[in-house]
């Protein structure tokens, strides 16, 4: 992983040293000079720097996504021990929401391990973002059930 991460500020001081000379080089242009520079700008963002901004935001993203992971599993374990602990595995509704949420936790680290195997390999994955947003859309999926296993465990539970 710090190799890609050298790699990514490697491309970010590339980035630097093109805008730095394109600087330099401002002072000397005509107005027919400034538009054929702003093209090439425009050009080499197009080609270079979204590519890289977005790899960058997804790896930013799938490191912060790692802890988000770590808390979901935890808490799942937690729910599970509970609902032993209260004998409530064999309740149809309960037992369904619980294949549910490992289900989409499931799907959450899928995405995640996409991400990482990618970045362990250097290489970027094509459109890393949807991949973060569709783990993410999956952990929300998986939050959601939590609740739900919740007002289903209130249902069931006597209440006093």
């Amino acid at each position: 992983m710090a190799r890609f991460e050298a790699t990514l500020l490697t491309s970010l001081k590339a980035t630097e040293d093109y805008y730095t000379s394109a600087q330099a080089k401002v002072n000397d242009l005509g107005l027919w000079g400034s538009t054929q520079m702003a093209r090439e700008i425009r050009d080499w963002r197009a080609k270079n720097f979204a590519t890289l901004k977005e790899t960058i935001t997804s790896f930013i993203l799938s490191r912060t996504h790692r802890d988000l992971l770590a808390a979901a599993d935890t808490r799942l374990a937690q729910i599970r021990d509970s609902i032993r602990i209260l004998k409530l595995e064999d309740n149809e509704d309960i037992a369904a929401l619980m294949k549910k949420a490992d289900a989409s936790l499931a799907q959450a680290k899928e995405g995640y391990d996409t991400l990482e195997a990618s970045f362990n390999a250097q290489t970027v994955p094509e459109k890393p973002l949807e991949i973060v947003k569709a783990s993410l859309d999956a952990l929300g999926d998986t939050y959601q059930t939590f609740f739900d296993l919740s007002e289903a465990v209130k249902k069931v539970l006597p209440r006093s």
